[in-house]
């Protein structure tokens, strides 16, 4: 278990975060996102979050959890409830 990558986050200034919404004058250009691209391996785990997720768990501990997770043979879609 172990955190290879994080995206840094997008903001306009401190505590205002990019947003997308589906009425275009409260929403960010969605071509603005930063984009990526990562070599992975079979095996590799991927995790997409939002900052709901992400303000509240350290990137060590959302890998914690998945490790945890799929050790007990728990699906992803179990996990994200």
């Amino acid at each position: 278990k172990q955190v290879l990558f994080k995206s840094p986050s997008q903001q306009h200034s401190f505590n205002f975060p990019y947003q997308v919404s589906s009425l275009p004058k409260y929403s960010d250009n969605p071509m603005s996102a930063q984009t990526f691209n990562l070599e992975v391996a079979p095996g590799d785990t991927l995790i997409l979050a939002t900052d709901g997720m992400l303000d509240n768990l350290y990137p060590e501990e959302v890998a914690s959890i998945v490790h945890e997770a799929k050790a007990n043979g728990m699906k992803p879609g179990e996990l994200a409830h």
